[in-house]
């Protein structure tokens, strides 16, 4: 079975060949020239709570490789959905089995390119060679190159949305270590091991938000009525839990607020935060609000519908029927059926919904 991106290695190993032989001069003492082997990672979040069936999965996954082979593994989910901790995490309890850890920014191609070349700087590539004209290509040959070249190290490419869910495949080894990235995009199983990130459970949930303190029972009661109301979302709940300590109110006042002022809590915004996450809830499902409503208009109908039903097994052949309040053009059922079913299918991708047996949820 061909592993992901192995068509590709041929044509990689070309590009690394003139590489080597054309740009760079890589010898074995190019790794005392490193500056830093733990390079860009955000500091450890210390109020994360372990989401064990995660990162088992990502554990497995990781290890489940062939020799030389480069393991590429996706965190798939919602803005917001704990993502990017679960990668932070991993990366701190893992360090260990690494000699080198590299963490970049790749929210967009701009951003990319400039975090390969300040990694090929710290990797010891010539700076004056990166701020060459057109040395775009030559920078992102090398750093790839090194990495070919390399074993035991760990790459982690944080914000690969968009059109970036695609474009990032263009920047990485086809050999060497591992590779984890985060996403809100379907990402083909041919290209990486994909794990879907969704809600906490509950009890994960109120352990982010009671922040392991033994509490009484009342306030574990209010605590269970909050996390539910916010949906156990990683980000609602550490930004309820970081409201609560800010403003010295209770879990009950935070509970009337939440039910009076829904609106104004989803765009409250931790400012001790900004560092690592700066968005709020109501920003971060927005972008994902837009990015549904440019690649299908009917999902983003769908959805907003949804928001007036009961969550659970809403029947599938409730929009089939409704051509006229999705403004179908076609009047064929069976026309409308198709047009739903890829809708219901981008909302799926998304994360937004689950496809059952009885219909979606």
């Amino acid at each position: 079975m061909n592993t992901p991106n192995e068509k590709n290695q041929s044509a990689s190993t070309a590009i690394v060949n003139s590489t080597f032989r054309d740009n760079v001069h890589f010898d074995a003492q190019v790794k005392e020239t490193i500056k830093a082997t733990f390079y860009g990672v955000p500091d450890a979040n210390h109020a994360f709570v372990d989401r064990l069936d995660i990162l088992m999965d990502m554990e497995t996954s990781l290890k489940n490789f062939s020799t030389g082979e480069c393991k590429i593994l996706a965190l798939k989910g919602l803005g917001g959905i704990g993502k990017t901790q679960l990668m932070l995490h991993y990366c701190y309890i893992h360090s260990a089995e690494y000699e080198c850890v590299f963490w970049l920014e790749v929210s967009n191609w701009a951003m990319a390119v400039d975090s390969f070349r300040k990694l090929a700087i710290n990797l010891g590539f010539d700076e004056d060679i990166t701020e060459e004209k057109d040395s775009e290509e030559k920078v992102i040959d090398w750093v790839r190159s090194w990495l070919q070249k390399k074993t035991k190290w760990l790459l982690l490419l944080d914000n690969a949305d968009d059109v970036m869910a695609k474009e990032v495949f263009k920047l990485l080894p086809c050999m060497g270590g591992h590779i984890i990235l985060t996403t809100r995009e379907p990402i083909p199983s041919s290209e990486a091991t994909v794990i879907h990130v969704g809600k906490m459970k509950a009890e994960e949930a109120i352990t982010l938000l009671l922040g392991g303190d033994l509490v009484e029972p009342a306030k574990i009661r209010h605590a269970q009525e909050i996390v539910s109301e916010l949906d156990c979302i990683p980000l609602a709940v550490d930004l309820a839990r970081a409201y609560v300590h800010n403003t010295l109110i209770s879990f009950r006042q935070y509970l009337h607020k939440l039910k009076t002022e829904y609106d104004t809590l989803l765009r409250y915004q931790h400012k001790d935060c900004s560092g690592q996450y700066d968005h709020t809830v109501a920003t971060v499902w927005q972008i994902s609000f837009q990015s549904i409503r440019t690649q299908n208009p009917t999902a983003m109908q769908i959805l907003e519908i949804c928001a007036f039903l009961q969550p659970d097994n809403i029947p599938v052949r409730l929009f089939e029927k409704q051509y006229s309040a999705l403004q179908l053009v076609s009047t064929s059922l069976s026309a409308n059926k198709e047009v739903v079913r890829q809708a219901i299918a981008v909302l799926v991708d998304f994360s937004f919904v689950i496809r059952t047996h009885k219909g979606i949820e």
